[in-house]
C-alpha cells in the first residue's frame, strides 16, 4: 500500500522483526494510525480507502485547502479464531470529507480522541473528544473540540492518554 501498518513484539531481548498483518488491516490504500482497545478486542486506524461515506479524495492529492484526502477512522474487531474482522467506518458522525486522524480509545472503552481538519477548529488538524453510544460503532456523540489550550492554527494531533486518565500528550 502507500503506508501499512506493521507490528513487533517486545520480548526479553528486544523488538521483533516487524510484520505486516496484511488484509483486511492493510490495503493498497493509505492505512496509518493503529490503536488497540485496552482489551485488545479492537482495532481503530485511519484509511483512506473508498470505502467511505463521502467522494474519494487520495491522500496527498491538494484539495480543498489540505492534503490529507478523506482519510477516515475504521474499526475491526477480533474474531473468536484472534484474527480480525473486516474493517467498518466509525460512519459519518467522526468521519468528514475531509482528513481524521490519529485515533485513540481512552481505556473506558468509549470515550475517543482523533484530530480532524473537517469538523470545525482553530487550525489544519485539531483534536476532539467523541463517546462511543452503543456496541454497533456508528453511534457516537457529536465531536467536540478540545479548545484552544491544545489546538492552534497548525496541526494538532496524536492525543494519547496515561491509564489513569491524569495526563494526556500529543504533537
Amino acid at each position: 500500500g502507500r503506508g501499512d501498518i506493521f507490528k513487533s513484539k517486545l520480548t526479553a531481548t528486544g523488538w521483533g522483526n516487524p510484520v505486516n498483518p496484511g488484509r483486511p488491516i492493510n490495503s493498497e490504500y493509505f492505512d496509518s494510525d493503529i490503536c488497540f482497545s485496552s482489551d485488545g478486542n479492537a482495532i481503530l486506524f485511519v484509511s483512506d480507502r473508498p470505502a467511505s461515506y463521502f467522494p474519494f479524495r487520495i491522500k496527498d492529492k491538494y484539495y480543498a485547502g489540505s492534503f490529507w484526502g478523506n482519510t477516515d477512522i475504521y474499526v475491526s474487531l477480533k474474531n473468536e479464531d484472534g484474527s480480525f474482522g473486516a474493517p467498518r467506518n466509525l460512519g459519518a458522525i467522526i468521519n468528514t470529507p475531509g482528513g481524521e486522524r490519529t485515533p485513540f480509545l481512552h481505556p473506558d472503552g468509549k470515550t475517543l480522541y482523533f484530530s480532524s481538519d473537517a469538523h470545525n477548529g482553530f487550525g489544519d488538524l485539531d483534536i476532539f473528544k467523541t463517546v462511543r453510544l452503543d456496541d454497533t460503532w456508528q453511534n457516537w456523540s457529536k465531536p467536540v473540540n478540545l479548545g484552544k489550550s491544545l489546538n492552534g492554527a497548525q496541526t494538532d494531533w496524536g492525543f494519547k492518554m496515561t491509564a489513569a486518565s491524569a495526563n494526556g500528550y500529543f504533537s
